[in-house]
């Protein structure tokens, strides 16, 4: 059985207001190993995608919507390069929602990808505002 989950925020200054004891507590560990896609409404920074990650280490899918104010390549960068890093076998497809985005920006982050070496065999590609990206 997998279950989806759709948070709204996960404001760093939020995620201190609970101590990581608490957390656990409230969402037992059983449930949120369960959890294998995740759809975040709104992302401040890196540091909250690593939270994202620690919460639920085995999410297949992430959907991030409203990215405020980030450098989409510099944080795809980042983090391909920590999944890689990690040998995280679990996380397999990411879907960004941009409000700016276009072919040109899909084609680069493309680009990016294959130069950087950060993953060898995937997909990506732009449908209306998302930017969907998935690999083995």
């Amino acid at each position: 059985m997998t279950l989806k989950l759709k948070v709204r925020s996960l404001s760093s200054e939020k995620t201190r207001s609970i101590s990581d004891e608490k957390f656990y507590t409230i969402c037992s560990i059983n449930i949120r190993r369960k959890i294998t896609q995740v759809h975040i409404e709104e992302m401040d920074n890196i540091q909250d995608f690593y939270s994202i990650w620690r919460i639920w280490p085995r999410m297949k899918y992430l959907q991030l919507n409203c990215l405020n104010n980030m450098n989409i390549p510099l944080f795809l960068r980042t983090i391909l390069k920590d999944i890689n890093d990690s040998g995280n076998s679990y996380l397999r497809s990411l879907c960004l929602q941009l409000a700016a985005v276009d072919d040109q920006m899909t084609n680069n982050l493309k680009q990016m990808i294959e130069c950087d070496k950060l993953l060898l065999q995937f997909t990506i590609k732009r449908i209306m505002d998302n930017v969907y990206l998935q690999w083995t």
